[in-house]
Formats: C-alpha cells, sequence, structure tokens
C-alpha cells in the first residue's frame, strides 16, 4: 500500500480535491471511465465507480454554479448497451440536472478522442472555458489533452486516493488493493509518454 500511495501521489498531488467553480464558467466536462451492461439487449446497465464518482462530483459543480451545462464524453465499449455518455445522462437525470442542460459526446474511445470530440462540440456552441472532472490520477493526461485544443482548462478531480497517509503497519504489507495501485498508476505514466511520443499533450 505504501508503494502504491506514493506512485498514485506522483499523479494527484497537483489536483487536490476541491468543489468550487471558477467565476465566469458555465461548462463541465465530465470525462467516462467504465460500466457494467448485463444483458445482450443492453437493457440493463450500471456504471462502473469510476464513471458513478466523476457524474456524481460534476453533479455537485453543476449545483454550485446554479446552473450552467455539463458535457459527457464516452463511446461505447460494449457490443450491446447504450454509450458511457449516454449511461452518464440517464443517471445525472435521475439524480435532478435537467436533460436539457446535458450535452452528450457519445464517439470517444480513448482520452484523446475524448478531449478532440468533446472540443468540437464545445467550439459550435462557443465555450472556451471548461471545469474539467476526471479521477484526480487520471487528470495531469486529461487536462493536457483539452490544453492541447486550444480550450481553457479548470481542473476539478475526484476519486482521489493519496490524499492523506496513515502510519499503520498494514500500509507496509504487500496487498492487491496495493498492487493494484501501483498498476493505476504505471498506466496512466505510460499513457503519458505515449501521448507525449505522439504529440498528444
Amino acid at each position: 500500500h505504501a508503494v502504491g500511495y506514493l506512485c498514485l501521489l506522483t499523479l494527484e498531488w497537483p489536483y487536490p480535491p476541491q468543489d468550487e467553480m471558477p467565476q465566469g464558467v458555465d461548462t463541465i466536462v465530465v470525462l467516462s471511465g467504465d460500466y457494467q451492461v448485463y444483458d445482450a439487449t443492453g437493457k440493463f446497465v450500471e456504471l462502473a465507480p469510476d464513471s458513478l464518482k466523476r457524474c456524481l462530483h460534476g453533479a455537485n459543480l453543476y449545483r454550485r454554479a446554479e446552473g450552467g451545462r455539463i458535457l459527457v464524453s464516452g463511446g461505447t465499449t460494449r457490443r450491446a448497451g447504450p454509450s458511457l455518455a449516454e449511461s452518464m445522462r440517464d443517471f445525472l437525470v435521475q439524480i435532478g440536472i435537467p436533460a436539457k442542460d446535458i450535452l452528450v459526446e457519445d464517439q470517444s474511445q480513448t482520452t484523446y478522442e475524448n478531449a478532440t470530440y468533446s472540443a468540437a462540440i464545445l467550439e459550435k456552441i462557443g465555450v472556451q472555458r471548461i471545469v474539467l472532472v476526471t479521477t484526480a490520477s487520471h487528470m495531469f493526461r486529461s487536462e493536457r489533452c483539452f490544453r492541447a485544443q486550444g480550450l481553457e482548462v479548470f481542473a476539478s478531480g475526484c476519486n482521489h486516493h493519496a490524499t492523506q497517509w496513515l502510519w499503520e503497519i498494514e500500509n507496509f504489507v504487500p496487498s492487491a488493493s496495493g498492487i493494484g495501485e501501483v498498476e493505476t498508476a504505471m498506466h496512466e505514466w505510460l499513457g503519458i509518454v505515449w501521448y507525449w511520443l505522439h504529440g498528444r499533450l
């Protein structure tokens, strides 16, 4: 756990928890994580914890701003069922966000495509400044992808895992959760390097 904490900290430390909306910004972009489709028709869909927490954080920001709009971004990852963005939109409507204030980008398959496809939608409605919501460990790469599209980005990370260290003996014992944290951080750092080499950041 100690190693996993340190690995995630390298990604999360620039994005401490916060829930304020910058003045003059009325558009929140929420990136998808994952979901589960439980049947062949795609009728029964459940957002995975990462998508769920991002939606909840985006909804909280929307309410603090007392309006505006939310753009949800994420394509289809299964043969059947709605896109991630559609599932996120449906969840946001269920928790009280007006459907008229939700924009859907449902074609993207990667973080880079999240940025490029979302930027195209935002350009059409004249939006240049956004609050970007994603998991804190995913924010470094995401923020830079959106900035590369010419957008002014205010990062608002959520689902932090490295905000408070507890000096407990079990944190120094190898565990499955610790291995998972290291894997998450390494995946993200490799993605950052790959994106940088290909000029996407």
